[in-house]
């Protein structure tokens, strides 16, 4: 078994598809068909993005599996869909614009099982008083398939450290 190459209970063997930053582009060394493709990775990332950049809390938390797991830019780990909720709607109530969107997405698929994306984010909210709070990280999700549907199981959202 080759390093790109996973085995899952019950023996199968997957290469993953990736995309790294270039739309619809796959590795040429994938062979095979998969249930969920990169195509489909990508457009449920983008989902995620835009709804985030619109404020759409009630998508964002619809991709989420009810038991996801999320580390924010907060010393807390978030167990399941409805305190991560609560925080999230805490944290961009005071918000009366913000802008949302990643950069460099990477994109791997591994058959029918699991989907991961890598990317840079960029955040920049804006309250009433005006105050501009920008926010330079990397995301981190993992989607699986659940009751038909591809939800985030995992979530990881990081602060990029400011330059010295």
């Amino acid at each position: 078994m080759g390093a790109s190459t996973r085995q899952f209970p019950g023996g199968e063997q997957l290469r993953p598809q990736f995309c790294h930053s270039v739309p619809g582009r796959v590795s040429n060394q994938i062979r095979g068909d998969t249930n969920m493709s990169v195509n489909e990775l990508q457009a449920l990332a983008q989902q995620f993005a835009d709804a985030f950049d619109q404020r759409d809390l009630k998508t964002v938390m619809g991709m989420l599996s009810e038991d996801v797991e999320v580390f924010d830019h907060v010393p807390y780990r978030f167990d399941g869909k409805q305190l991560f909720a609560k925080y999230l709607n805490e944290a961009v109530a005071p918000l009366v614009s913000a802008s949302f969107g990643f950069r460099q997405p990477s994109c791997r698929v591994y058959g029918d099982i699991v989907g991961i994306v890598n990317a840079y984010d960029m955040f920049m909210g804006a309250t009433k008083e005006g105050k501009v709070r920008p926010i330079h990280g990397r995301t981190t999700l993992v989607f699986i398939k659940q009751s038909g549907r591809w939800k985030i199981v995992s979530a990881h959202f990081s602060a990029i450290p400011q330059a010295l």
